[in-house]
């Protein structure tokens, strides 16, 4: 008696790409967005046009503002990774708080990808004369990469988010800081400008660890 191949139904769970729909889809809410400026039915005050942004967005690069904003939140950021302290309500504490958001999320992936490491590869590993180093080397790292990497990408977005909170207290620079001096002065084009800088320091971090996790984990390249 044969055998009739059941049908796979996980296929229906594949979320397929489709990256002209995604870029038609926000050209067309940018072409909204300036629509409803331009008419008038919202009030530039409160929503700035698109071109509005831009041209506040180039105005404040030429003059070096905007450098001077994202180089500093970038400065706090990679501090904030590589530092866990408080200090007083300065400098320090802005990047502690930057750190201790980001440290829960990396350590519990990180963790979590070491448990899960197959056992079956860790016995077999020992039974060749597999050294302690070599076995985390070898067989757990590559094990906990994904969860590595996972709480690495979960970090960057909470790293924006508590990078906002710090440089909204007692700060004179920073992205944080032109939003909240933007808002307080009713500068809605800068205040755009602000948000606009942390949406694509958000995609630039996804794309960057997107990449990195590509090269450090080719098996799962296609996964």
């Amino acid at each position: 008696m044969s055998r009739l191949a059941a049908p796979d139904r996980a296929r229906l769970l594949v979320r397929r790409e489709h990256p002209v729909a995604r870029i038609a889809g926000l050209a067309g809410l940018i072409v909204l967005w300036e629509l409803l400026t331009r008419t008038g039915w919202i009030p530039p005050l409160f929503l700035p046009s698109p071109l509005a942004v831009l041209a506040a967005g180039l105005e404040m690069l030429r003059s070096g503002e905007l450098v001077i904003h994202v180089i500093t939140s970038l400065q706090r950021i990679a501090l904030g990774f590589g530092l866990g302290l408080w200090l007083g309500i300065g400098e320090a504490s802005k990047v502690a708080v930057i750190t201790l958001g980001v440290f829960f999320p990396m350590a519990i992936n990180t963790y979590t990808g070491v448990r899960h490491a197959d056992p079956l590869l860790i016995r077999a590993a020992v039974s060749f004369g597999a050294g302690r180093w070599s076995l985390i080397r070898k067989v757990m790292l590559p094990s906990a990469l994904p969860m590595v990497f996972a709480g690495l990408k979960l970090g960057a977005g909470t790293s924006l988010l508590l990078l906002v909170a710090a440089e909204m207290i007692a700060a004179s620079s920073g992205i944080g800081f032109l939003v909240l001096n933007a808002q307080n002065l009713m500068e809605t084009t800068k205040l755009m400008v602000g948000i606009v800088l942390l949406s694509l320091l958000g995609l630039a971090s996804h794309w960057l660890l997107t990449r990195l996790e590509r090269v450090a984990i080719p098996w799962r390249a296609d996964a």
